[in-house]
């Protein structure tokens, strides 16, 4: 774990030991005063420690909403490659989501966090759109392995965009309740899209 060395801090400041508790205390930042309002002077304050030591660990506010973000997508997409192929794909892909975040339940405060101050904020101001998007190709790849052709093929990128689509969807959701894991809201979606591939249209009424 990377540290930044533990100090004491002043009334109401809780030592920042790593980078997990520095982004805890940036996210809290974001979430009272909003992503746009607050400077890393402003974090760096709240940490007890000065701009040039915070700078060190993370050079801009994105980068410190974005913590652990490469590696998260290489663990996703590694949980979607172990996934046996005898499981449909919808089924398959929550999964293995829930098999990463099982993995990071350490960081549940944290991701929770992110997530609310992402969906609060401008896109443009986090960075929301263009950091997710691997997120829906990874899917979408994974579409393809399953169904054949490439990930940019119509069919194969709609369905894989469709389902980050509802599972980013779900984290929304569980960002603002009062629960400490997604796993219901996640359960919830992943049966919404189920379901709605499923469903038949209805015949037309007899004449």
């Amino acid at each position: 774990m990377t540290t930044i060395g533990a100090h004491t801090a002043g009334p109401g400041r809780p030592p920042a030991t790593d980078v997990d508790s520095i982004a805890l205390v940036a996210v809290r930042l974001f979430g009272e005063r909003g992503y746009d309002e607050v400077t890393m002077a402003d974090i760096a304050a709240a940490l007890g420690v000065g701009r040039t030591t915070l700078h060190r660990y993370f050079p801009t506010k994105g980068s410190i909403l974005w913590v652990h973000h490469d590696e998260h997508d290489a663990e996703f997409r590694q949980a979607l490659a172990e996934t046996p192929d005898d499981i449909p794909i919808v089924e398959a892909v929550f999964d293995a989501y829930v098999r990463f975040l099982t993995r990071h339940q350490h960081e549940m405060r944290l991701a929770k966090g992110m997530v609310a101050v992402i969906v609060k904020s401008p896109p443009a101001s986090t960075g929301k759109w263009t950091a997710f998007d691997d997120w829906g190709r990874y899917i979408s790849e994974f579409v393809a392995s399953r169904r054949g052709g490439v990930a940019t093929d119509l069919e194969n990128e709609s369905l894989g965009r469709a389902i980050w689509a509802v599972l980013w969807t779900a984290l929304e959701h569980w960002s603002v309740s009062d629960d400490e894991h997604p796993a219901a809201y996640l359960a919830r979606a992943r049966a919404t899209i189920e379901g709605a591939r499923a469903q038949r249209p209805a015949p037309p009424d007899s004449v």
